[in-house]
């Protein structure tokens, strides 16, 4: 039940973005339309392209807010849906600032699998085969560069990231992007001076697709800068000025091109930023007021390490990991020699972090959340993974463990690290379908919007809106 289509948050809209790619899209659209309502305001649609009907009907069977349950029936009909050949106009205005060379991967993979005439299930899975493979790859390259950091791995195995991982989103490619700019920045913290040129365009790329599909993430720019300085030539600092400028590029072009009215402002993203730069009190009340709640809080606790569809774990479950987790990091903790000796690094990966953290909460008050505010709406715990990454290594021993049998034990941990996510996460499926069996999946996953994603569209109402401009109810 893990592996279904539609259970990651957003899938679906990341899905018809890639598809969008696949047809040759780079920039999503707009269409003319008539009256007001949810899909339709001023005369203009919300941002969005010509989609495949197959492909909307596959994920319309799977959506999770409109499907209560799912029987055999709908799996089995789901199985044998075939790329239609007939498009209509879908909205994805989430997914409109994400520079699309993301998407590369599943794009690639339904273009394949249209081409060979393969049903849109079977071209579903082998983008998520495409995705995670070029995840893998990318962590591969990260760990050549700079061996394996306990810290990160931890991080990397809690049920959240392996759920992800195995899904057809962005999210895993992002996180090992940023694995490869903290490989890479690492590396060059210990060579300096004579650390190529090539790690600082490899970082930049990375940085770059990480700053426009992950905006919280463009202040790994920081670390790249950080790395420039000490090797004391101009070469270096071509990389983030280079991935400084290409970002700021993008979003003026991608923020002003996106129509996004899926939460009703009456002041449009420009005009909110320019509100709270006149008044940076009231700024600092909404965050303040935001990390002080006692709701967010437990939201961003419980997603970080992970939900499934939005199904907390059991208390058991999240106490094994916490205690697994601080079992594969204490005895990693550098000593207060090593925190001096590499002191300038150290204090850029905590900057990189709370910068992060801050940008996440900036970006989600400044476009997604009703304005006036009183709390940040559309923060993720899972956003906050990279930022956690960042301050665990801040602290941390980069060095690998001289002795085997501290290598065998960090790796022993991290085996039943990620044992005990695959089980929670089996036992949090099992709770979701019992409580699906009895009151339907809208009642088992009542906080579902809390960890979905800022991407996802109001699927039902676009799916109604397409069945009858197609004429298929």
């Amino acid at each position: 039940p893990s592996s279904r289509p539609g259970k990651s948050p957003d899938e679906a809209d990341h899905m018809v973005r890639a598809y969008l790619l696949s047809q040759g899209h780079v920039f999503l659209k707009t269409e003319r339309c008539q009256g007001e309502n949810a899909l339709c305001h001023n005369g203009s649609t919300m941002s969005g392209g010509p989609v495949d009907q197959g492909l909307l009907e596959y994920f319309r069977l799977h959506d999770p807010y409109r499907r209560h349950k799912e029987s055999m029936l709908d799996l089995q009909a789901g199985r044998v849906i075939p790329w239609r050949g007939q498009e209509v106009f879908f909205h994805a205005p989430g997914t409109g600032y994400y520079f699309p060379l993301v998407y590369l991967p599943q794009a690639t993979a339904l273009a394949l699998g249209k081409t060979l005439g393969l049903t849109v299930e079977n071209s579903y899975y082998l983008a998520r085969a495409f995705a995670m493979t070029s995840g893998v790859l990318v962590l591969t390259l990260a760990f050549y560069i700079f061996w394996p950091q306990p810290a990160v791995l931890a991080l990397l195995l809690v049920p959240m990231s392996l759920f992800q991982t195995a899904s057809a989103s962005i999210d895993f490619l992002c996180n090992a992007l940023a694995v490869l700019v903290i490989a890479c920045f690492l590396r060059v913290a210990t060579l300096r001076k004579e650390a190529p040129n090539s790690l600082f365009w490899m970082m930049a790329l990375a940085v770059f697709l990480l700053g426009t599909a992950r905006a919280h993430l463009a202040s790994m720019v920081l670390l790249m800068a950080v790395a420039a300085w000490p090797t004391r030539r101009i070469q270096p600092w071509g990389g983030p000025a280079t991935a400084t400028v290409a970002i700021l590029a993008w979003m003026a072009l991608a923020i002003p091109a996106t129509i996004d009215f899926r939460i009703p402002r009456e002041m449009g993203t420009g005009q909110v930023v320019a509100y709270y730069l006149g008044a940076p009190l009231q700024l600092v009340r909404v965050l303040a007021h935001t990390v002080t709640d006692g709701n967010m809080l437990n939201s961003y606790v419980a997603c970080l390490p992970g939900r499934l569809f939005d199904q907390p774990l059991t208390h058991r479950a999240y106490a094994w990991l916490a205690g697994l987790v601080a079992l594969v990091i204490l005895p990693c903790l550098a000593s207060p020699r090593r925190l001096l000796q590499a002191a300038l690094a150290r204090s850029a990966l905590v900057l990189t972090g709370v910068a992060g953290t801050l940008l996440a909460f900036l970006a989600m008050l400044f476009t997604w959340t009703p304005h006036p505010a009183t709390l940040v709406q559309g923060v993720q715990g899972r956003y906050l993974l990279v930022p956690a990454m960042l301050l665990l290594l801040a602290v941390c021993s980069w060095e690998p463990a001289v002795q085997p049998w501290r290598q065998r034990l960090r790796w022993a941990l991290l085996y039943v690290l990620g044992g005990v996510s695959m089980g929670g996460q089996r036992a949090s499926i099992a709770v979701c379908i019992l409580r699906a069996a009895g009151r339907g999946a809208a009642q088992c996953c009542p906080g579902r919007a809390r960890c979905s994603g800022a991407e996802s569209a109001p699927w039902a109402r676009q799916h109604d809106h397409v069945a009858v401009a197609s004429g298929n109810v």
